[in-house]
């Protein structure tokens, strides 16, 4: 699952977990969450996900096939916890 995090300061994380609590447990142990820093946190569909596109940090512009923007979608790494984009990076 795909799952977007709104924070205070207007920040976004979108990260994949497998469910909300894994979600808050995961980030919490790698990021020291602040539950009170929160706005929102909602799953996105796979149809948003395939939509929402970010900026690919790994993009070569040597590579006539590689894209400077990328989907969430395409990010997605299963139900492991990663943050795949943010408004941050």
């Amino acid at each position: 699952m795909i799952f977007k995090i709104k924070f205070e300061d207007d920040v976004i994380d979108w990260c994949t977990a497998k469910d909300i609590l894994h979600l808050l447990k995961s980030y919490d142990s790698e990021n020291d969450l602040n539950l009170q820093q929160i706005e929102s946190i909602e799953e996105i569909s796979e149809e948003t996900a395939k939509t929402t596109m970010v900026n690919n940090l790994d993009y070569n512009e040597d590579n006539p096939e590689d894209m400077e923007t990328i989907s969430l979608f395409d990010l997605a790494v299963g139900n492991e916890f990663c943050v795949i984009a943010s408004t941050e990076f």
